[in-house]
């Protein structure tokens, strides 16, 4: 490359490819490119003893070149045996790298013509024979056999001849045992190799002799009965554990569904009350009306305080909290318990014996999720009239009636549907629409009993006043807690109804054409 100013060093930044130009005295340092700010060092090398620093060469077939290898990027450079012991510059890195000198070859040895470089083959494997009976161990040779342990070894090769690695490009040359201290080149690089007798490692023998279990130090012990196999109770053949417990979870299976009732034919008042009368369930119906009751109770005792005003105002504030705590508690228990009621009933069950597995509040809480979030579905279509009355001009007195109506009338459907589609953002499913036509007459029998149940608790929250005495409140609470179980109660009996009638009933044209 030519220089833009007489004297001056012209090169390129190995990164950027920018045209740079530094002074000689300047060859040898590093300089930051002003294109890409990367650390250059300037070719040359001024204290040379051989002058200006040359550029490395390619590779020239046919010539003895020394293939040596950049100490800063690994770049592998060539160069003509008679510029050993100068210096050049690296493409790449454009360091400056100082040629090696070839390895002198000892006295007798004939290194390879620089003009005749051909690639030395190995001869082709020796046939393997057997040994005499008698021998102990393969014929082996002092130039054959050994594990390698990656180093060229007296191998495979034909006796007498072993490989050589060439240190540059690890290309392996073959030579034989009268050309150890000699030189030669390597067929890819062109590096003057100088072979060296291999390392020769022993074969490894393993003699096992009679003598060596006589002793019976690697016997194994008796095999250990296993209590695996036993006779059934049934007197049958004998079975696994697996086989028995199958059995046995099968037959507790159909001692169940022999237990449970078949399908009355009047589904929603055959068999409504059955579930009262086991005492798990009167004690899970005494504790939610005392929870109504109590609620009832402390909302009355606020209401008093806060209409008295001064001190009463302070106590009703702690009311109020109390009467928070006691929301949230009705919350989860009544609606994990109402959803529990209905779903054993929906199965067909009338005493129930798995409870709720929930421990801990946060489970609770969570378990009763779908019974608060089916009233807030039911209560939305009411919600959208209330507001719209509203702009209308109708009293706020009358305008709640709406909302009323609306959870009377879209809270079986919803609740149903969430539990049907078991997914909390499907308040309608389809299959809870269709059986509003196919079960008709149950759909309207439930809207009757349930009328009936909202109008005995209407009737015993009107009969409530702030003077109520605790008593009175406590059993009004037990009326409360028994129209809501009953009300779920029968959610789950038309859901019962309606998969017996789904099963009963035979599949129509289309679908048994799609099957």
């Amino acid at each position: 490359m030519t220089s833009p100013h007489p004297g001056s060093v012209s090169y390129l930044c190995p990164h950027c490819q920018a045209r740079l130009a530094a002074q000689p005295r300047d060859a040898g340092q590093r300089r930051a490119c002003p294109r890409c700010g990367q650390s250059i060092k300037v070719p040359g090398a001024p204290q040379a003893s051989s002058g200006q620093p040359q550029a490395a060469v390619p590779v020239q077939p046919g010539i003895a070149n020394i293939a040596f290898l950049c100490p800063a990027c690994r770049t592998r450079l060539y160069a003509p045996t008679e510029q050993a012991g100068q210096t050049t510059v690296c493409p790449d890195c454009l360091e400056t790298v100082t040629i090696p000198r070839p390895p002198a070859a000892r006295p007798g040895s004939s290194p390879a013509p620089p003009g005749r470089v051909s690639r030395s083959e190995p001869p082709p494997p020796p046939a393997r024979g057997r040994t005499a009976p008698d021998q102990e161990g393969p014929e082996t040779s002092p130039l054959s056999g050994g594990d390698t342990d990656g180093e060229p070894q007296f191998g495979d090769a034909e006796p007498g001849v072993f490989a050589v690695k060439c240190p540059t490009c690890d290309t392996l040359l073959y030579a034989t045992e009268d050309e150890i201290g000699q030189s030669k080149t390597c067929p890819d690089c062109f590096s003057i190799v100088e072979v060296k007798r291999p390392r020769v490692k022993p074969q490894r023998v393993n003699k096992v002799v009679d003598a060596d279990y006589a002793g019976d130090l690697f016997k194994l012990s008796d095999p250990v009965p296993l209590d695996i196999y036993h006779q059934t109770e049934l007197g049958l053949n004998p079975k696994t554990l697996g086989e028995e417990a199958l059995r046995r979870a099968e037959q507790a299976y159909d001692e169940r569904r022999a237990s449970e009732s078949e399908l009355p034919p009047i589904p929603l008042w055959d068999g409504l009350f059955r579930f009262l009368p086991h005492p798990p369930m009167v004690v899970r119906l005494l504790i939610a009306a005392l929870l109504l009751g109590g609620t009832a109770k402390v909302l009355m005792t606020t209401v008093i305080w806060a209409n008295e005003g001064g001190r009463g105002t302070m106590a009703a504030l702690f009311a109020a909290l109390a009467l928070a705590i006691l929301v949230v508690v009705d919350y989860a228990y009544l609606g994990t318990m109402c959803l529990w009621i209905l779903q054993e009933s929906a199965n067909g069950h009338d005493n129930f014996t798995d409870w709720p597995d929930a421990t801990t509040p946060v489970e609770w809480l969570v378990e009763a999720f779908p019974a608060v979030l089916a009233v807030f579905y039911a209560i939305l279509p009411g919600l959208g009239v209330y507001l719209a009355a509203g702009v209308l001009g109708m009293p706020a007195s009358t305008r709640w009636l709406f909302l009323l109506v609306s959870l009377y009338l879209f809270l079986p459907i919803v609740q149903l549907s969430l539990l049907e589609a078991d997914s909390l953002i499907t308040p309608v499913s389809r299959s809870i629409l269709q059986s509003l036509s196919q079960d008709f007459l149950l759909w309207a029998t439930l809207y009757l009993m349930t009328f009936a149940i909202v109008l005995i608790v209407a009737i015993a929250l009107s009969q409530v006043r702030l003077d109520t005495p605790t008593g009175v409140v406590m059993l009004w609470g037990t009326v409360w807690a028994l129209g809501l179980f009953l009300y779920y109660r029968l959610l789950g009996r038309l859901a019962w109804a309606c998969q017996q009638h789904e099963v009963a009933e035979p599949p129509s044209e289309s679908e048994r054409g799609d099957a």
